[in-house]
């Protein structure tokens, strides 16, 4: 009947675009998705295997008879339904599938609410311990006969309200709240429905009664009262399953008492739609969340904003274990990664990768000469000058002249050189103290810049890291540089990460077409900073995050505290340039300070929230994700081998280089 499908699909799109507008996300399934999805309930193995291959849909035989395996049993018993196959019992298990509906409603509740009964978000011991599946009916009443019914019991109620009876009868003032409210909803146009809910759990049988007890907790926590489905687990799985409740199902649940007449404000309210936070729609990075619920995400998702991130983690929280899987995800995408490394936290991932590895050693020859590799001047000297401002003067700022005076000197001898300039024809220019285009002539300040910038020029002590041409082979995909041999010149450690920062942002420049995500740990050390403002950096890390986005890049930085991103203006600008935040266990101060920073949006739950993060060592880490496009609690869950190769403690490191000293590869 081609008119009634069209009619069916009409209200499908009827049904799509009411979901839609309140942003709730919808599917269209077809049949191959319903058998799938009514296989996992029905098979015992299915439930339980990731790898299970997805069954196809046959047009030749009916659906129902393609849901469940001929090989699978179910004995049912008075407290469940017991799936299992006989000659992969060994193999896959015996699986127990229990039904519970609800006894009685709590007096007031509402949509917002429905969160807590996939689990509390605080307390582990009032969360599914196995695999659940919640389902709501709803039955539409005709809204005529709706209308006769409620007046009548209206009616009547009013009535025995107002007899002498109901001094006696102390339900007679509530049937006329219920019945009142029930007219309420008519005359504004709304009608009555049927619901039920229909829990159902998955477990081993010996785990059964233990998953049981903690389901009636949780819901009885939240005010209801929840009872086993006695002997009536086919009919209970039937009602957890989609497109089974027809008119004649509805009477059947009906005659067993099993739905209850609500309003429709009523059964919105009660609806499941609320869980923990999915993420966004690509799974560049999955984690889990506290109650279960599997979380995919991406940062280049923010359609709302850009894509630069800070992680905040105190020692121990698993910062590095973040920021190891964030690299080894995106490059498993095809992303170009870079990272900034101090401490040698990402060596292993680096060898695992086959990447290249920068270290500042001294028998190391690297040069960072800033202008072999510009490509468009114009476009590089908002982040040449502050880079060149930093070698001649560390401590404190120049001269506006002065600051002039570089950026008309690179423009002039950049025209002259190219590509070929050094920092020595730099110095040797400004040795006469003019610019001829500025009117300076003998300008002691401009004479003062070529001995401030002489330790970076032929015969300074830093000659080896600028003299000639810059020689970073930034042309693998995964490229670490660690700069643990700086530390103790934090003068050139600050100086060789601006022009680091600007080399690494310009190679996004060569590569749009596909993503690219730089990593800086322990930013506060990397820019050198103690403390003070220093509008230069300040202006190189905007410059930055700036020129990231504009390339289709992603700037992440990480440091160990809050307090680090507001103890100066530079490091606070890379916090405001970050839409995302990753935020680990931190200390109560400074989650005190984020909230009078106004950073995060807090009140005393989600201080509750975020005071409650914690990692539990070799198993997960927890970690509040706040971005313009959703916020959430994750656990960053590896395998025990992923987790190795991304730990930084030295009981695991030490075995491990051990046997790479004697040759082994990290892969062995």
């Amino acid at each position: 009947d081609l008119t009634r499908r069209d009619e069916l699909v009409a209200l499908r799109e009827s049904m799509a675009s009411t979901l839609r507008s309140a942003s709730l996300p919808s599917r269209v399934c077809d049949a191959a998705d319903l058998i799938n999805w009514c296989a996992l309930f029905t098979n015992p193995d299915r439930v339980s295997q990731t790898d299970a291959p997805n069954l196809h849909y046959d047009d030749g035989r009916e659906i129902r008879d393609q849901i469940v395996d001929f090989d699978t049993i179910q004995d049912p018993h008075p407290g469940g339904l017991r799936l299992w196959k006989e000659n992969g019992a060994a193999e896959v298990g015996v699986l127990e599938a229990r039904f519970y509906s609800i006894k009685s409603f709590p007096e007031r509740f509402a949509l917002w609410q429905m969160g807590s009964l996939i689990g509390d978000l605080m307390q582990p011991a009032l969360q599914y311990s196995a695999p659940f599946l919640l389902t709501m009916g709803v039955h539409v009443f005709d809204p005529n006969v709706m209308k006769s019914v409620v007046t009548a019991n209206h009616v009547r109620a009013t009535q025995n309200a107002r007899s002498k009876m109901a001094e006696v009868m102390p339900d007679v003032g509530k049937k006329l709240q219920d019945w009142t409210a029930a007219a309420n909803a008519i005359d504004i146009g709304s009608s009555l429905v049927s619901l039920y809910h229909q829990l159902a759990i998955f477990s081993p049988p010996d785990k059964a009664a233990s998953a049981q007890e903690t389901a009636k907790a949780i819901w009885r926590g939240r005010g209801f009262q929840l009872n086993a489905d006695v002997y009536m687990h086919r009919q209970a799985l039937l009602a957890s399953l989609p497109m089974t409740l027809s008119e004649k199902f509805h009477k059947d649940l009906a005659k067993m008492r099993r739905v209850s007449r609500k309003t429709i404000a009523n059964a919105i309210h009660l609806a499941p739609l609320i869980a923990e936070w999915r993420g966004t729609r690509t799974p560049a990075l999955v984690f889990g969340g506290r109650r279960g619920q599997l979380m995919t995400l991406d940062i280049f998702d923010n359609d709302l904003g850009n894509y630069n991130f800070a992680i905040i983690g105190a020692p121990g929280s698993g910062k590095s274990v973040l920021m190891n899987e964030m690299a080894w995800s995106y490059r498993a995408i095809g992303a170009k990664v870079w990272m900034l490394d101090l401490g040698r936290s990402f060596e292993k991932l680096c060898r695992k990768a086959k990447g290249t590895y920068i270290e500042f050693k001294p028998e190391v020859n690297l040069c960072l000469n800033p202008f072999t590799h510009i490509v468009d001047i114009a476009e590089d000297i908002d982040m040449l000058v502050p880079a060149i401002s930093k070698m001649a003067s560390m401590s404190r700022p120049l001269d506006e002249v002065q600051y002039k005076a570089i950026s008309a000197m690179v423009l002039r001898l950049f025209r002259a050189h190219g590509n070929d300039l050094t920092i020595t024809a730099l110095r040797d220019a400004f040795r006469s103290g003019s610019i001829e285009e500025l009117g300076a002539a003998g300008d002691p300040r401009i004479r003062d810049l070529a001995i401030m910038l002489n330790p970076y020029a032929r015969g300074g002590q830093y000659e080896r890291f600028f003299e000639g041409r810059n020689n970073v082979d930034f042309t693998n995909d995964f490229v670490v540089i660690e700069n643990e041999e700086l530390k103790r010149r934090p003068d050139l450690h600050a100086v060789v990460n601006i022009l680091l920062l600007h080399q690494i942002t310009g190679e996004m420049y060569l590569t749009r077409n596909r993503r690219k995500v730089l990593f800086i740990d322990e930013l506060k050390q990397q820019l050198g900073d103690i403390g003070a403002d220093d509008p230069v950096k300040a202006a190189v890390v905007e410059e930055a995050a700036r020129r990231a986005r504009k390339y289709g890049g992603s700037l992440g930085t990480a440091t160990q505290s809050a307090d680090d991103y507001y103890g100066s203006a530079q490091m606070e600008a890379a916090f405001n340039c970050s839409d995302w935040v990753f935020l680990l266990r931190q200390k109560p101060e400074s989650i005190e300070m984020l909230d009078r920073k106004g950073r995060l949006s807090m009140d005393e739950p989600k201080k509750r929230l975020l005071n409650s993060l914690r990692t539990e060592p070799g198993v997960f880490s927890e970690v509040y994700i706040s971005s313009p496009v959703g916020e959430g609690v994750a656990r960053n869950i590896l395998d025990a081998a992923t987790h190795l190769l991304f730990s930084n403690k030295l009981e695991d490191n030490t075995p491990i280089d051990e046997l790479r000293a004697q040759g082994l590869d990290i892969d062995e």
